[in-house]
């Protein structure tokens, strides 16, 4: 009985023995983010560019409704991940960047109403959507996802005046993550015919007056995207900043 304890418990001491000498690795998992766009799913939102694909910026994510233009993965597009084993020295890249896919990476944005057209035709005393302080977020990211049941629609909408640089303006407010954010912004596209370089970005509260509408982005490759906007037809800076942040 004691040679039996004595040959057990000298198999469980070789095999912790063996298993200290056996080298792990440790694995660590690369989660897709997916960014979110605003004019996204794409720029920094940036605008977002309605595509077929479920990961659309915004991020996703496109120049114009984006965060940002990087992959997802964090990946230089151009030039891929690379291998960390290669010789940096075994490959002399001659090119010239500035002459490198310059075709397929310009682009034309085409907003195709008339703001001042409208402006007369439209009777904007009363509205077909009214965007309040509830149910904020649902309501854009059903624009966005549904937005053949809008197009066309006149909306009135409150929130920030936000220009991210990139070429675009919106309307938002500070809410959850979503799809269809820009900067930390619940937001939407705004195009205007008005002087608004008084505004200040995510400080001055606006009330936009005007028409969902769809729009498209050529791009030199010959692909076209379409993209959601307001037709603002009035901007008006508020005295006041209302509900800042959303959570529905």
């Amino acid at each position: 009985m004691k040679r039996y304890v004595f040959l057990r418990y000298g198999l469980l001491l070789i095999a912790v023995l063996l298993l200290c000498f056996v080298p792990w690795k440790n694995v660590v998992g690369t989660g897709r983010t997916v960014a979110a766009g605003g004019r996204g799913d794409g720029k920094l939102n940036n605008r977002v560019v309605i595509s077929d694909s479920p990961e659309n910026n915004g991020n996703g994510s496109d120049d114009k409704n984006v965060s940002g233009s990087n992959d997802a993965n964090g990946l230089d597009k151009d030039n891929g991940s690379g291998d960390s084993s290669s010789d940096p020295g075994d490959t002399v890249n001659t090119a010239d960047p500035a002459d490198t896919n310059t075709a397929s990476k310009q682009t034309v944005d085409d907003y195709p109403y008339d703001i001042a057209a409208d402006r007369a035709a439209y009777d904007l005393t009363t509205t077909d959507i009214t965007v309040g302080d509830r149910m904020y977020s649902t309501q854009i990211n059903d624009w966005y996802t549904n937005f053949q049941d809008y197009k066309d629609k006149t909306v009135e909408i409150e929130g920030y005046y936000l220009d991210f640089d990139i070429g675009y303006i919106y309307v938002g407010r500070k809410g959850p993550s979503c799809p269809y954010c820009s900067g930390g912004y619940v937001s939407f596209e705004i195009q205007s015919d008005q002087d608004l370089s008084e505004y200040t970005s995510g400080v001055d509260w606006i009330a936009v007056r005007g028409i969902l509408r769809e729009g498209s982005t050529s791009y030199g490759d010959g692909e076209k995207k379409p993209f959601y906007y307001i037709e603002a037809l009035s901007i008006e800076k508020l005295p006041e900043v209302g509900v800042e942040t959303v959570t529905d």
